[in-house]
C-alpha cells in the first residue's frame, strides 16, 4: 500500500505492518483516517458553536427548526436520529437560553410543537455563514475535483452502513 501523505495513520499502518504482516490493516486506513478528521473537524466546529453560546449538540436542533420550521418533537427526533428523551433535554436547555418556544397541540395534549424564537433564528443566521466558513477552510486541501470524488464515495458508504445498520 502506497499513502500519498505521510500522515499520522500512515505511520501507524506501517507500524502495524512491521510487527503483523499478516494481518489486513486497510479498513485503518479509512476508518482510523475518519475518527481523526472527525475530531479536528468537531474541534473547529465547537469554536464557531462556543462563539454563539450553544454546544455541538445543539447546533443540529437549532439548524433543523431553521429548515423545517414549526415541528413536533417526534419529528425533530426522528430527523436527528436521537431518542425522545435525548431532544427533551436538548430542547429544554435551548428554551431556558430563550432559543426555541414549545406549545402544546390544540388538539391533542400529547402533542408539543418547537420553533425557533426570534433570537434563535438570529443565532442561526448567525452562525451559519461561520460555521461554513469553518468548513470550507477544513476542506481547502482538497481540489474541488476531489472533494466532489470523497463526497461521492461517503455517500455510497453511507446508503450502504444506513441501510444495513439504521
Amino acid at each position: 500500500m502506497t499513502d500519498v501523505h505521510d500522515d499520522s495513520i500512515a505511520r501507524v499502518m506501517a507500524e502495524w505492518a512491521d510487527i503483523r504482516p499478516d494481518l489486513d490493516v486497510g479498513p485503518i486506513g479509512v476508518l482510523a483516517r475518519m475518527a481523526r478528521i472527525r475530531a479536528i473537524v468537531e474541534a473547529e466546529q465547537a469554536r464557531v458553536f462556543a462563539a454563539g453560546g450553544i454546544t455541538a449538540a445543539d447546533f443540529p436542533v437549532l439548524v433543523t427548526l431553521s429548515r423545517r420550521g414549526r415541528t413536533t418533537h417526534t419529528q425533530l427526533a426522528d430527523d436527528l436520529g436521537l431518542t425522545a428523551g435525548t431532544v427533551t433535554v436538548r430542547v429544554d436547555r435551548l428554551q431556558t437560553r430563550g432559543l426555541v418556544a414549545r406549545e402544546v397541540d390544540a388538539a391533542d395534549a400529547r402533542v408539543r410543537w418547537v420553533s425557533l424564537t426570534q433570537a434563535g433564528q438570529e443565532l442561526v443566521d448567525d452562525l451559519i455563514p461561520r460555521h461554513l466558513a469553518v468548513e470550507q477552510e477544513l476542506l481547502s486541501g482538497l481540489k474541488p475535483r476531489q472533494r466532489e470524488r470523497l463526497a461521492a464515495e461517503l455517500s455510497v458508504l453511507l446508503a450502504d452502513l444506513e441501510a444495513r445498520y439504521g
